[in-house]
C-alpha cells in the first residue's frame, strides 16, 4: 500500500519524473527530469571516445568537446537541429557516469538510443 501511495505522490509532483530502467553488466541507468543517467564500466577517456563515435554513428553532428581529468562534455546537434548534450564524470578509475539531455525538456527515447550506442562503441 505504501508503494502505491508513494508512486501516486511522485506522479503528481511537477517535474519529478523518475524512470529507473534497471541495472546489469552495462551499468545502472535512470531518467530524471529530462536527463538520462547511465553508468559505463569504462574509464573516462574511452567513454569520451565512444560517446563521439556513438553520436557520429547516429548522424548527430558533434560540435564542441572538452575533456579534463574531472570530466568531459560533448555539445552536438541532431539532424533536426535539436541540441544534444552529453556530460561524462569519472566515478571510479574504471567507471564513468554519462548524463544525456536532448533539447530543453529531454527526450527519453532518443537519450536511451544514444546511451545504447555508447555501450556498443565501448
Amino acid at each position: 500500500m505504501r508503494i502505491i501511495v508513494l508512486g501516486l505522490v511522485l506522479a503528481l509532483l511537477p517535474g519529478c519524473a523518475l524512470f529507473v530502467a534497471g541495472a546489469g553488466a552495462a551499468g545502472a541507468y535512470a531518467y530524471v527530469n529530462g536527463e538520462l543517467r547511465r553508468e559505463y564500466a569504462a574509464p573516462l577517456d574511452p567513454s569520451m571516445a565512444a560517446t563521439v563515435r556513438a553520436l557520429e554513428a547516429l548522424k548527430i553532428q558533434v560540435g564542441e568537446t572538452h575533456l579534463s581529468p574531472s570530466g568531459a562534455t560533448v555539445a552536438a546537434r541532431g539532424e533536426d537541429g535539436t541540441k544534444v548534450q552529453v556530460a561524462l564524470e569519472p566515478i571510479a578509475s574504471d567507471r564513468t557516469l554519462a548524463r544525456i539531455r536532448i533539447g530543453i525538456f529531454g527526450d527519453r527515447d532518443r537519450s536511451e538510443q544514444i546511451a545504447e550506442e555508447i555501450q556498443k562503441q565501448l
